[in-house]
C-alpha cells in the first residue's frame, strides 16, 4: 500500500490488498536492502483463472527508481510465467499508463475495443 502511494496509484482496503495478493497467480517483488533498511520498491502480479484468462496489474516501481530497468527485470519475470503456464490462446491483458513499455513483450494497443471499469 506504501508503494502504490508514493507512486500516485490509487489506494486499496487492507483487506482488499490481503484477498488479491493472496489469490494472485503470480507475483513479482523487488527489495533494496541497504545497511539494516529493507523496503520493496517494485512489484506486478498477474491476476485471472490460470487457464484462459491472465491480467496483469499492479506494476509500479518506486518514482525515484524508474528507469534504471527494474520494470523490465519484473516484466521479464512476468513473461515467463506466461510463456510457461499458459495454455495456447490465453488471452493475456492489461491496462497501460505508459506508452511504449510494454509493447516490447509483444502486447498491442486493443483498438476499438473500449476498456471499461467499475470501482466499489
Amino acid at each position: 500500500m506504501k508503494l502504490r502511494k508514493a507512486a500516485g496509484m490509487p489506494s486499496r482496503s487492507i483487506d482488499g490488498v490481503h484477498r488479491g495478493i493472496n489469490n494472485s497467480l503470480f507475483s513479482v517483488i523487488i527489495i533494496e536492502e541497504k545497511e539494516n533498511l529493507t523496503r520493496t520498491v517494485g512489484m506486478g502480479r498477474i491476476i485471472g483463472d490460470g487457464g484462459t484468462v491472465y491480467h496483469i496489474c499492479d506494476m509500479v516501481v518506486l518514482p525515484e527508481l524508474q528507469d534504471q530497468g527494474l520494470g523490465s527485470m519484473m516484466m521479464d519475470s512476468i513473461m515467463s510465467y506466461i510463456r510457461k503456464n499458459a495454455p495456447k490462446s490465453s488471452y493475456v491483458s492489461l491496462m497501460a499508463d505508459v506508452s511504449g513499455f510494454y509493447e516490447k513483450w509483444g502486447f498491442e494497443d486493443s483498438s476499438p475495443t473500449k476498456g471499461m471499469f467499475y470501482r466499489t
